[in-house]
């Protein structure tokens, strides 16, 4: 389009990560999955190994919180700015500085924010709070009572 310029800006190549809740954080690989970063931390043992698997899917029980920090620059006029997701797996809250900036519910999609407002000149948060797929799916077979597609 005309009269438009689109910068990208890779960032944000160092996460920390931890059970929410907990006062410990660990180093985590974005792109990465909570197991692999537990299984790095040595928070979990091989899933492969015997009976853990069992273990392994009582971890998703929990919530997990992954942060970075990001150098930023607030936007100029009439320039927009957003955060872009791609393959966030699944239930998550997402948070710039403090501040809500949305939630995801399909791992299979990409989703993006606008934070022109929310974005500082300098040190910036981000926070992803990846929210337990079991709880969000036991509070859904509570309100609506469905056990599945039986096609």
């Amino acid at each position: 389009m005309e009269g438009f310029t689109t910068k990208k800006q890779q960032f944000a190549t160092v996460w920390k990560m931890h059970t929410a809740g907990d006062a410990q954080w660990y180093p985590a690989q974005v792109p990465g999955t909570v197991y692999t970063d537990l299984l790095r931390n040595g928070q979990m043992e091989d899933p492969f190994w015997k009976d853990n698997e069992y273990r392994a899917l009582d971890l998703m029980e929990k919530d997990y919180e992954y942060e970075t920090v990001f150098e930023g620059t607030e936007a100029q006029e009439g320039e927009r700015q957003w955060l872009r997701f791609e393959g966030l797996d699944t239930i998550c809250d997402i948070y710039l500085n403090e501040e809500k900036i949305g939630n995801t519910y399909n791992m299979h999609r990409i989703w993006e924010f606008p934070v022109g407002e929310l974005l500082e000149n300098g040190k910036n948060t981000l926070r992803v709070i990846i929210r337990s797929p079991l709880k969000f799916m036991a509070e859904a077979f509570k309100k609506y009572k469905n056990r599945g597609n039986e096609d």
